[in-house]
């Protein structure tokens, strides 16, 4: 899986691979129910500030293409928290087909990636109503800080932390626990 940089002309690539996300995966990752409002809602939200953040260059927004270039398979966010800062916020989102083989072939080009960018630090911000997230942080033991009113939840970075494993291995219980909250926010 190569990942390429992504450039404001593919976000609607970008829109096309969220929309194809599962309820289970959209509600973890925005913190939204995967019906239309809640779609509706993040291309808005993709439209002012990821386009603008790629003009910027804020953030830097890399892709995996798929064999015919037409569908991103993954999608990862850097950006410092901080002009200067040595502290990055990560993001990544796969679709399930990409996950099979997702460290080893992901592992080693974030962190070059990270070292490239001499990051002390991962960052992790997430949706305020996003439960089953916020358990996760709290089981990485991830500190908590706040800047310019966002919540940042960092993790120090250290040779001997992988922090894709424990994104993958935390994978399948978010999606239990996702499936737990949509399925009692549905009774309701």
């Amino acid at each position: 899986m190569k990942m390429m940089a992504l450039a404001a002309g593919d976000t609607d690539a970008v829109k096309r691979h969220f929309s194809a996300l599962s309820p289970e995966d959209f509600y973890l990752r925005f913190g939204l129910e995967k019906d239309e409002r809640g779609e509706q809602r993040l291309m808005r939200a993709i439209d002012l500030t990821t386009r603008n953040a790629m003009k910027n260059t804020f953030a830097t927004f890399y892709g995996a293409w798929d064999e015919a270039h037409q569908d991103l398979q993954v999608v990862v966010m850097l950006a410092p928290v901080g002009k200067g800062s040595t502290v990055v916020e990560v993001a990544i989102s796969a679709l399930p087909a990409a996950r099979g083989g997702l460290m080893a072939n992901l592992s080693g080009w974030l962190v070059g990636e990270l070292e490239r960018r001499k990051a002390t630090d991962v960052a992790l911000t997430y949706m305020q109503g996003n439960r089953p997230v916020h358990r996760f942080v709290e089981q990485l033991n991830m500190t908590q800080e706040k800047i310019s009113g966002i919540t940042f939840h960092r993790m120090k970075l250290a040779p001997a932390v992988n922090v894709l494993e424990a994104w993958i291995r935390g994978t399948d219980q978010l999606m239990a626990a996702a499936r737990q909250e949509l399925s009692a926010s549905a009774k309701l």
